[in-house]
Formats: C-alpha cells, structure tokens, sequence
C-alpha cells in the first residue's frame, strides 16, 4: 500500500494531539462551540482509518491557508465522523452525474 507511511504519520499526529493537550482540561471549543472534553475524546476515539483518510485528503485539497493547523486538524478530525457520509454522496452524484 502506497500510503501506508502516510498513515502511521497521520495516526501519530493524532495520538499526539490526543496525549500531548489537544484537549483542554474542561471543554474544547470546536467551531465556536464549548463541547465537554469526554465527549471530544469519545469522538477521536471513535475514529478509524477512513476518517483520518478523509480529513488528509480534504487538506491535501485544501487551496487556502490554514493560520492554525492545530486548530484546524483537531476542528476536522472531530467533525468527520458526521461529514464522511455526506462528502462520500456528493461525491458518488458529481461521478455519476446525478
């Protein structure tokens, strides 16, 4: 598998935001929103290969600049599990030309 470099890379950089503070000890404000810190860790918890598939692969398209890439990978990470289906639709309709 071609990725598989990218994967441990991306799989690291998650577990670092994970254990290394991407959490705040009370909440994590998520896209202006306060969300308790268990449920965020249950998020990233959840998240399997697929998900961290798609956010890289939506920052590999990604055309703007990101000021806060931290902000940005945690925002994304934790959003995915609830955009990956609607992303994979739109997808399918652009290909088929529904």
């Amino acid at each position: 598998m071609k990725n598989k470099g990218f994967f441990k890379t991306a799989a690291a950089l998650l577990a670092a935001l994970v254990l290394l503070g991407g959490f705040s000890v009370t909440a994590y404000a998520g896209g202006g929103e306060d969300i308790p810190t268990q449920q965020v860790q249950e998020r990233f918890w959840s998240l399997d290969r697929e998900h961290l598939q798609y956010v890289f692969d939506c920052l590999r398209r990604n055309t703007t600049q990101i000021f806060n890439i931290r902000a940005y990978l945690l925002t994304s990470l934790y959003n995915a599990p609830v955009t990956i289906s609607s992303f994979n639709r739109a997808a399918v309709q652009h290909d088929f030309g529904l």
